[in-house]
């Protein structure tokens, strides 16, 4: 059986970091195969934010345009299919097997998958994760009825005090006081108040958290329920839950992590730890947000076309 044709570059991820890579190398006319798995971390989002003509619009409208537009360069293309296995061969490229055991071979490879939620074990969250409990106080939490009351989630790393100080000067933007819940554990509770000192703008509550809900109907918000049998009602919770990249990518190809579970890249290129694997969007950084995902995916792209053109005519790198 005949190889599979060898492609320029090969992205793994369909969210606004792939498709962004995927058009930058269109428009120097390199070869593309772009696997998209369908599954974004932006789902439970209702409107984006952030992006320039974008701002209020689902999520899913910027990827179905972005798709649209790409249709207009024959030399991407797209399979709405996931990708599951990654290996660099002994030629120097890479063979990537889909779901259904198909080898598809590319010169370079740009990791884009994204990354997902480890939640805390709080029955709840994950329902009220995107909906009620925000991450980004630039993207949510802006525009409420004056007097209303927010929360800060003291779980994982938002425990350690100087995060969750960091989460709550945000959520004191956006709402009249801030209460930071720290789910039973009295000493973050005491830590973070002496950090705070006496303000009425913040407080905190050490009780343990039995549930979280969201709020339907005529209103909009989180209730937090507590093993005391008492609830409260917040506009928003704010927290960053852990994360970690999607599929077993690094595994596979011995690429290097960063201590909060991102692929390691070097600057400017975002180029891996192994040589030829690029990175871009949610899984290469901390800043996970629409615009720094669409930016870093052209950028990607960019320093991609130029180590091809680089190869091609015999150059040395340019990094």
């Amino acid at each position: 059986m005949a190889e599979a044709p060898l492609v320029d570059a090969i992205i793994i991820g369909g969210g606004p970091a792939g498709l962004s890579a995927a058009m930058t190398l269109g428009r120097q006319n390199h070869s593309v195969i772009l696997f998209d798995s369908e599954q974004y971390r932006s789902a439970p989002s209702e409107a984006l934010r952030l992006v320039p003509s974008w701002d209020g619009k689902p999520p899913s409208d910027l990827l179905a345009a972005a798709r649209l537009e790409i249709k207009h360069y024959p030399q991407i293309n797209i399979k709405s299919i996931e990708a599951a296995s990654a290996a660099k061969r002994k030629e120097g490229y890479f063979e990537i097997l889909d779901i259904f055991g198909t080898a598809h071979l590319g010169k370079k490879l740009i990791l884009a998958n994204g990354v997902c939620e480890t939640y805390p074990d709080i029955n709840g969250y994950r329902e009220c994760w995107g909906k009620s409990i925000f991450h980004c106080l630039f993207c949510d939490g802006y525009g409420l009825p004056d007097g209303r009351t927010s929360g800060v989630l003291a779980e994982q790393l938002i425990a350690i005090p100087r995060y969750a100080i960091h989460m709550a000067h945000m959520a004191a933007q956006l709402t009249s006081q801030v209460t930071i819940y720290t789910n039973g554990n009295s000493e973050v509770a005491s830590g973070i108040a002496k950090e705070l000192g006496q303000t009425p703008k913040w407080k905190t509550d050490s009780r343990g958290i039995k549930s979280l809900q969201n709020i339907c109907g005529g209103g909009s918000g989180i209730e937090i329920h507590f093993h005391d049998g008492s609830v409260v009602s917040e506009a928003f919770l704010a927290h960053s839950p852990l994360t970690r990249v999607r599929g077993q990518f690094a595994e596979q190809l011995g690429l290097e992590l960063t201590p909060s579970g991102e692929y390691k890249v070097k600057s400017p290129t975002n180029q891996a730890s192994v040589e030829g694997v690029y990175a871009a969007g949610d899984c290469m950084t901390n800043f996970k947000v629409t615009m720094n995902a669409l930016a870093s995916g052209s950028v990607t792209a960019s320093c991609v076309a130029i180590r091809l053109h680089e190869e091609r005519y015999g150059l040395p790198s340019l990094h």
